[in-house]
């Protein structure tokens, strides 16, 4: 036997990008904590709750289930769009600060002519270095966010795995492969249950 969840294309684990998400969709918040999450979307009122894993769930009754569908989608699409803007944006900031340390190198080379240094020259240095420093405050800011969605995934990952291999020995199921596709972004659990004479 094997093990299937389904989840959408992207897990919303990392609350930072989570909030910035509900913001794009004008969702307003009334609570957001460690186990639940409160929002209203377009007139309705949605309560989450967080699983240990890190992602959030709704339970309620049958015939809201369309709807519920159609909000995780909703803000998935808002979650997914922000994360392809920051990889896009530390992008844009590596070529920033390539480029303004290329033309910092060339400034230095040229400051002085016969011995004489020109205000102007220095003036467009020291221009140079303050838009490299905000470049690279910036490119630092975007790696904080990747590395903090990053370490979510990862929980995500560990705690989703612990809990299907305490759910199948509980059920008396054994562990016959586990395959982490990371390329694939995807985890294979295989079980078997366990045959008594």
């Amino acid at each position: 036997m094997s093990y299937i969840t389904r989840t959408s294309s992207i897990v919303m684990v990392d609350t930072t990008c989570l909030t910035e998400a509900l913001n794009r969709i004008n969702a307003s918040v009334s609570i957001n904590n460690a186990s639940k999450l409160s929002i209203t979307l377009e007139g309705k009122h949605w309560q989450l709750t967080r699983l240990p894993n890190g992602t959030y769930s709704w339970r309620g009754e049958q015939s809201y289930g369309q709807q519920a569908n159609i909000m995780f989608n909703k803000i998935g699409n808002a979650y997914q769009a922000i994360i392809k803007e920051r990889q896009e944006a530390e992008r844009r900031e590596k070529e920033r600060i390539a480029n303004l340390e290329s033309q910092l190198k060339k400034l230095n080379e040229n400051v002085s002519f016969d011995g004489v240094k020109h205000k102007e020259v220095e003036f467009d240095k020291s221009k140079l270095e303050k838009e490299l420093a905000q470049s690279q405050a910036n490119l630092a800011s975007i790696e904080q966010k990747t590395s903090e969605l990053e370490k979510s995934k990862q929980h995500y990952l560990s705690v989703t795995k612990d809990q299907v291999e305490e759910k199948a020995k509980s059920g008396e199921w054994g562990l016959t492969a586990l395959n982490d596709d990371t390329q694939k972004r995807q985890t294979r659990i295989q079980l078997r249950r366990r045959v008594k004479n």
